[in-house]
């Protein structure tokens, strides 16, 4: 049917298929798989396509996608599928990853070996980035990668935190650094970027992405508040944008998560123990958020206290949240919270050094250039 129309008008239409049923599409004709490497369509399906919401979950150095299902009967049915670099290109085959950043359906694999490797898991391309000598040095190298969209393109980069790093004295988990550098994938090469950091971040490494910027939970370097810290890949600037309660360095670890262009982070208080999930509305780029309480869960309900958790908002209307977390007895689990009610779906050994993390992926065309 659709080889009788106009071949603008089948762009169109294919323009607002969401990314995976596409892909299925793509061997049905040589002009529709063409259509994959035209970066004009890409773009046209950034803006026009339906969002599909994947979830990934980093565990023991692996990587799934997981999904979680209500049956009637049986509580909630957690699905795991492994996702995998087939055609690693790192040097060294026995390296293994250790950490998986996102922005926009691209991930930064962070190795071992202090090697980057750029993929698309959609469309099965990956590119290799060697970082500099002097990188190789750096206990905790902080990493991000976002997208310059100021000339109507997306342009992706990298953003790297290294040199004279220094660990907060009373909150270890809060690091500092003194130099910025940047990748831009348009020159292939890194530049120092001038930029002011008056703050410690949270687990450098750890953080969330938005419309393209990247986003921690920092500290003053002399106040010891706790802020968010937004990085605008456009602009090149570093912006401190308020929390929705009073927090410092003394506080307990601040995971944040995102879905539907709005931001979640979870508190947890002590005496009583409590756990609470506030989310901001639709995020505006240069405005300050706005925030609102999604819900409150008591000890009695949860009865673990949650180290260094992460989490996603699985649905919102029903307040159902999926955590991840490594437990003091090297055990990593993901539990379901509802309402009042808390249930544990997997368990698995500890086997490595990371700890478990869980965040939103959406699939992306964009190519890897």
């Amino acid at each position: 049917m659709l080889s009788y129309l106009p071949c603008d008008l089948v762009d169109v239409i294919l323009s607002r298929v969401p990314t995976k049923p596409l892909i299925r599409l793509r061997s049905t004709c040589k002009r529709w798989n063409s259509l994959f490497d035209d970066h004009i369509f890409s773009k046209k399906h950034f803006v026009n396509a339906i969002k599909e919401s994947a979830f990934l979950l980093f565990i023991n150095v692996r990587l799934f996608t997981i999904s979680c299902e209500l049956q009637r009967l049986d509580g909630y049915n957690v699905n795991l599928r492994e996702l995998s670099l087939r055609k690693c290109i790192c040097k060294n085959n026995n390296c293994k990853i250790y950490e998986v950043l996102h922005c926009d359906g691209l991930l930064l694999a962070l190795t071992q070996c202090f090697e980057l490797i750029v993929w698309n898991p959609c469309l099965k391309e990956t590119k290799l980035i060697e970082p500099h000598i002097d990188r190789l040095h750096i206990p905790t190298p902080g990493y991000a990668i976002g997208c310059d969209k100021k000339y109507g393109d997306r342009r992706y980069k990298i953003l790297f935190f290294g040199s004279n790093r220094h660990r907060c004295p009373t909150r270890g988990f809060f690091v500092k650094y003194s130099k910025v550098e940047m990748y831009d994938f348009t020159s292939n090469s890194w530049r120092i970027l001038e930029a002011k950091i008056d703050f410690f971040l949270s687990f450098p490494t750890r953080w969330i992405s938005l419309k393209g910027n990247s986003y921690w939970v920092g500290a003053d370097e002399n106040t010891n508040e706790c802020f968010i810290v937004r990085f605008d890949f456009s602009t090149e600037m570093f912006g401190r944008l308020s929390l929705p309660f009073l927090a410092n360095l003394d506080s307990s670890f601040l995971p944040m998560s995102v879905k539907n262009d709005r931001i979640s982070i979870i508190q947890q208080k002590w005496n009583p123990y409590y756990v609470e999930i506030w989310m901001t509305g639709t995020v505006i780029d240069g405005q300050e958020l706005s925030w609102s309480k999604l819900m409150r869960v008591e000890e009695e309900t949860i009865g673990v206290w949650f180290q260094n958790p992460y989490f996603y908002i699985h649905d919102e209307e029903k307040k159902v949240v999926v955590f991840c977390y490594r437990e003091r007895w090297n055990k990593d689990r993901v539990c379901i919270m509802e309402h009042q009610k808390y249930t544990e779906v997997y368990v698995e050994e500890a086997e490595d050094f990371t700890i478990p993390i869980i965040y939103n992926y959406v699939p992306t065309l964009d190519h890897i250039r």
